[in-house]
C-alpha cells in the first residue's frame, strides 16, 4: 500500500509540477504586467504633474525679462491646448494652472511694459538733462570766453593807459628837465652877463681910478 501510495503520489506530483510552474509563470507575468502598468501610470501621472509644474513655473522664469520675451511666452501659453483625455483627472488642475499662469504673465507683461516705458521716459529725461547740461556748459564757456576777452581788453586798455601815463610822465619829466636846463642856461647866461657887467664895471672903475690917479 505504501509503495502504491508513493507511486500514485509521484504521478500526481509529475502532473502537478508543470501545472504549478505554469500557474507561477502566469502569476509572475500578471504581476509583471501589473507592475508595468503601475509604472506606466506613475510615469504618466509624473509627466502630467511635470507639465502642470512647468506651466506654473513660467511666470517665475519671466520675472525681470524684457517685455518682448514675456510677450512671446504669453503667446505660447495662449496657444497651449490641454488634452482632457491625456490629462484625465488632472485636466481641471492643469486648466487652472494654465489660466493662472496666463493671468500672471499678463500682469508681468503689463508691469514690464510700464517699466520699459518708464525706462524710456527716464532715458529721454536723462538725454534732455544731458543736452541741457551741454547747452549750459556751452553757454558758460561763451560767458567765460567773453569774460576772458573782456578781461584781456581791460588789461590792454589799462596797459595802454599805463603806457600813456608813462609817456606823459616821461614827456613831463623831459619837459621839466628841458625847462630846468633852460632855466639853468638862462641862469648861467645871467650870471655870465652879471659877471661880464661886473667885469665891465670893474674895468670902468679901474679906468676911472686910473684916470683919477692920472688927473691927481
Amino acid at each position: 500500500i505504501d509503495a502504491e501510495a508513493k507511486r500514485i503520489t509521484a504521478e500526481l506530483v509529475a502532473l502537478e509540477e508543470p501545472i504549478d510552474v505554469q500557474i507561477k509563470t502566469e502569476e509572475a507575468r500578471a504581476e509583471t504586467a501589473r507592475l508595468e502598468k503601475l509604472e506606466a501610470e506613475r510615469l504618466r501621472v509624473e509627466a502630467i504633474q511635470q507639465k502642470i509644474q512647468q506651466i506654473r513655473d513660467v511666470p517665475g522664469s519671466l520675472v525681470g525679462k524684457p517685455s518682448i520675451i514675456i510677450s512671446g511666452q504669453l503667446a505660447e501659453l495662449r496657444k497651449t491646448a490641454l488634452d482632457e483625455d491625456e490629462l484625465g483627472a488632472d485636466y481641471l488642475t492643469a486648466t487652472d494652472a494654465l489660466t493662472a499662469a496666463i493671468s500672471r504673465v499678463e500682469q508681468l507683461l503689463a508691469a514690464q511694459q510700464e517699466a520699459d516705458a518708464e525706462k524710456k521716459r527716464q532715458a529721454e529725461r536723462d538725454a534732455e538733462m544731458e543736452a541741457m547740461r551741454v547747452k549750459m556748459a556751452e553757454q558758460q564757456r561763451l560767458i567765460d570766453e567773453a569774460e576772458e576777452a573782456k578781461r584781456v581788453e581791460q588789461e590792454r586798455l589799462a596797459q595802454v593807459e599805463r603806457d600813456r601815463v608813462a609817456a606823459e610822465e616821461a614827456a613831463a619829466r623831459a619837459a621839466e628837465q628841458a625847462r630846468l636846463d633852460e632855466a639853468a642856461r638862462i641862469e648861467r647866461e645871467e650870471q655870465d652877463r652879471i659877471r661880464a657887467e661886473q667885469a665891465e664895471a670893474d674895468r670902468i672903475a679901474r679906468e676911472a681910478r686910473e684916470e683919477a690917479s692920472r688927473i691927481e
